[in-house]
C-alpha cells in the first residue's frame, strides 16, 4: 500500500483560504517536500500533487482541515482516499484504559502512544504565532515555518504503525478499509460544510438580545430569584449577579430534594447534565435549568460575532464521543445545542426553508433488527407508528383502540421503562420514572410511590419475558465484548472493554454506535447525491436548507439517503421511519420546550422598549 502523508499550515485556521505551506511526503521515499502557498504557481503544484498521487492513501492529522484547504484551492478530491490519524487515534484514546487521553491534539497524542515528539509545545506555539501575525516572512522565519511544517507530518507513519499494532495486539483486526470509510465520511462532511452557509439567523432579534446582554442576564437572574429564592447576589448594577452556592444549598435542603454533593462535600452538584436529570424528578426546576443554560450561553459567546452575511456556520467536529457520535459546541455556532428558546433565533430567509428529517425511535428499531427479536420488530412495525403505545397494547395494559391522548399516562409509563431499560436502570430508578410519568397537568401525583414501583416491576418483568430474544442477544453481546476486550459497530467503530467498563456503558452501545454509523452513511449518500445542501446533523437527524420551490425534492432526497443508510447498516431487516419538520421565513425554527422561556424573552424586550421600531 502507498501512503501520502500531508499537512497544511494556514495563517488563520478558521479561514483556510489564508494558506502558507503544504508539506507532504510519500511512503516510497519519505522525503519531505513543500509547496509555498503564496507562490503564483501554487495551485498548479497542488493539482499536480493530487493527480500524481491518486493511487495513494492520503494520511493527515485532522484531515478535515486539510480537505477544507484543498477545496479552497478548487482541487478535485473526489478520487482521493483519506485516513485521518486523529480520528483513528481518538477511537483508541476515548476508551482504551492504557491509552486514554482527554485531548486529541498531535503533541499529546504522540505522547499518549509513547512516541517521543520531535517538537515542543513552546516551539509549536511560537511557530503558530509567527505564522498568524505576519503576512510576509524573512529567510529566518521561513526556515522555522518549513521546519514546523516538516515535523508536523514526519511522525505520522510511526503514529499509524502504532495504531495498527494496538489493533493487532487487541485482536480487533482493523484493516485499512474501515479507516478509509471513516475518511470518506470526513470528506463528505468537509465538502458539505464548504458549500453550505450554515444556520440562517434572525439578525434583528439577535441584535436586540445581545446588545443588551448584561440587562438580559440580570433580568433572568431576578426571575430565578423571584421563583426560587435569592440564588443570585446583586453586586454591581452594570454586571451580572453572582451565583450563591449557600442559597442553593439551603433551597435543596428546605425543599427536601434528593441531591448529590460535589466531591468536596461543600456544595450540591450543579453540572448541566445533573441539573437536567433533576428536572425530570422535580419539574418545578425546569425554569431554573433553562435560565442557567441561557446565562451560560450568553456569557460564553456573543453570537453576533459568529454571523456572516446573515448566517452562523456550525462547527463540524467528527467522532468526538465514545460511540462515534459528534459533540458540536453551541459556543462555536452549533445553534441546535443552545437553550431551546435560543434556537428560535434560527429563521430562514425569504423564499428559503430549513428542513429537518430524523429517524423515528431509531434505537428501538436498531435493537429489534440486530437482535432479530420478532416481537420487538412487531412493536416497531406497529401500524400506529408509536412504539410506546404499541408496548402498552401488547402488554394488555390498554385496549387495542387506545390513542396517545386517551391513554397518555399508560403510554408514558411504558415509555419511561423502555427508555430506562436501554440505559441499564434498576427497579428503583424505573419506579421513580414511572412515578414522575403519572402526574397530572398541575403536578399532582396520580400514583403513589408504592403503586409506581408495582407498575414499574410489572412492566420490567413483562419486557424481559416478552422480548427474551433481545435480552439474550444483548447479554451475549456484552459477554462477548468482555471476552474479546472490545465491541464494534457495523462500520468497525471500536469501543475497548476491560473490567473497569460498567455493564450500563455497554448496554446501549450497539444501538448508539450503529445509529452513528447510519448517520455517517446518510451524510455520504447526501453528499454524493449532489442535491442536498446539508447544514448539520444532530444525533438521528439531518438538517438541510433549500428554496421553498425545491423542498419536496430535497425532502425526498434526504429520506432516500437515510433509507439507503439504514439498509447499509441493517440490511433488509427493517426500514426505520422518518419524521419531517419544515421551518420557513415566517415561523422560523421552534422548539416546544422553549416556548415559555421565549414568552419571557419577548416580555423583557417589550419592557425594555427594544421592539418599538
Amino acid at each position: 500500500m502507498l501512503f501520502l502523508y500531508f499537512g497544511f499550515l494556514n495563517r488563520d485556521n478558521a479561514n483556510k483560504t489564508q494558506g502558507v505551506l503544504l508539506s507532504y511526503f510519500s511512503s516510497l521515499d519519505r522525503r519531505v517536500r513543500m509547496i509555498e502557498l503564496s507562490d503564483v504557481d501554487c495551485k498548479k503544484e497542488v493539482e499536480d500533487l493530487v493527480a500524481n498521487h491518486q493511487d495513494h492513501f492520503w494520511v493527515g492529522f485532522n484531515v478535515q482541515a486539510g480537505i477544507s484547504s484543498l477545496l479552497n484551492y478548487g482541487i478535485d478530491i473526489s478520487k482521493l482516499k483519506f485516513i485521518d490519524a486523529m480520528v483513528e487515534s481518538r477511537m483508541i484514546t476515548l476508551t482504551h484504559t492504557e491509552y486514554y487521553s482527554p485531548t486529541s491534539d498531535l503533541l499529546n497524542t504522540l505522547k499518549t502512544f509513547s512516541i517521543e515528539p520531535t517538537f515542543s509545545r513552546e516551539f509549536e506555539a511560537e511557530s503558530c504565532d509567527l505564522i498568524a501575525k505576519n503576512h510576509s516572512y524573512n529567510l529566518s522565519q521561513w526556515r522555522q515555518i518549513r521546519v514546523y511544517g516538516s515535523i508536523k507530518i514526519e511522525q505520522l507513519p510511526d503514529l499509524l504503525k502504532t495504531i495498527w499494532s494496538i489493533h493487532k495486539e487487541q485482536r480487533t483486526l482493523s484493516e485499512v478499509e474501515p479507516m478509509v470509510q471513516r475518511g470518506e465520511f470526513v470528506k463528505s462532511v468537509s465538502k458539505l460544510a464548504f458549500s453550505n452557509k450554515g444556520f440562517p439567523v434572525n439578525e434583528h432579534l439577535l441584535e436586540k438580545v445581545f446588545s443588551n446582554r448584561i440587562n438580559f442576564i440580570r433580568h433572568f437572574q431576578k426571575v430565578a430569584n423571584a421563583q426560587y429564592g435569592e440564588l443570585f447576589l446583586d453586586s454591581k448594577p452594570t454586571e451580572p449577579m453572582v451565583w450563591k452556592h449557600s442559597s442553593f444549598n439551603s433551597m435543596v435542603e428546605n425543599m427536601g430534594y434528593e441531591w448529590s454533593k460535589t466531591e468536596s462535600g461543600s456544595f450540591y452538584q450543579l453540572t448541566k447534565r445533573y441539573l437536567k436529570s433533576k428536572v425530570a424528578q422535580y419539574p418545578e426546576l425546569s425554569n431554573l435549568h433553562e435560565i442557567r443554560k441561557t446565562i451560560d450561553a450568553m456569557r460564553s459567546t456573543d453570537l453576533r460575532d459568529l454571523v456572516f452575511e446573515g448566517y452562523i456556520k456550525p462547527p463540524t467536529y467528527t467522532f468526538s464521543q465514545k460511540t462515534g457520535r459528534n459533540s458540536p459546541k453551541p459556543s462555536k455556532g452549533f445553534m441546535l445545542n443552545l437553550a431551546p428558546w435560543m434556537r428560535s433565533l434560527i429563521r430562514p430567509k425569504h423564499g428559503q426553508v430549513l428542513i429537518g428529517v430524523d429517524w423515528s425511535q431509531q434505537e428501538v428499531a436498531i435493537a429489534a433488527a440486530l437482535s432479530g427479536d420478532k416481537k420487538y420488530l412487531q412493536i416497531y412495525n406497529d401500524q400506529g407508528g408509536d412504539v410506546y403505545l404499541a408496548l402498552a397494547k401488547m402488554a394488555g395494559a390498554v385496549p387495542a383502540d387506545a390513542t396517545k391522548s386517551s391513554h397518555s399516562r399508560e403510554r408514558q409509563s411504558f415509555k419511561a421503562v423502555q427508555l430506562g431499560l436501554g440505559y441499564g436502570k434498576g427497579l428503583d430508578s424505573l419506579a421513580l420514572d414511572v412515578h414522575l410519568a403519572n402526574k397530572n397537568d398541575h403536578g399532582e401525583e396520580l400514583l403513589t410511590v408504592e403503586q409506581s414501583r408495582e407498575k414499574a416491576e410489572m412492566i420490567f418483568d413483562w419486557h424481559k419475558q416478552t422480548f427474551y430474544e433481545y435480552w439474550d442477544w444483548i447479554s451475549d453481546t456484552i459477554d462477548r465484548a468482555r471476552i474479546d476486550g472490545f465491541i464494534k459497530s457495523a462500520d468497525d467503530w471500536t469501543y475497548f472493554v476491560d473490567d473497569s467498563v460498567k455493564h450500563t456503558q455497554l448496554l446501549n452501545f450497539p444501538m448508539q454506535s450503529n445509529g452513528a454509523a447510519m448517520m455517517r452513511r446518510a451524510v455520504i449518500h447526501a453528499q454524493q447525491s449532489g442535491l442536498v445542501d446539508l447544514v448539520c446533523t444532530l444525533h438521528d437527524a439531518l438538517y438541510a436548507s433549500c428554496s421553498e420551490s425545491e423542498k419536496d425534492l430535497a425532502v425526498q432526497t434526504i429520506i432516500d439517503c437515510m433509507n439507503k443508510a439504514c439498509h447499509d447498516i441493517l440490511g433488509d431487516t427493517i426500514l426505520i421511519r422518518t419524521d419531517i419538520s419544515i421551518y420557513d421565513s415566517i415561523n422560523g425554527y421552534s422548539d416546544p420546550r422553549g416556548l415559555e422561556m421565549l414568552e419571557q424573552v419577548d416580555k423583557f424586550l417589550q419592557q425594555s422598549s427594544l421592539l418599538n421600531d
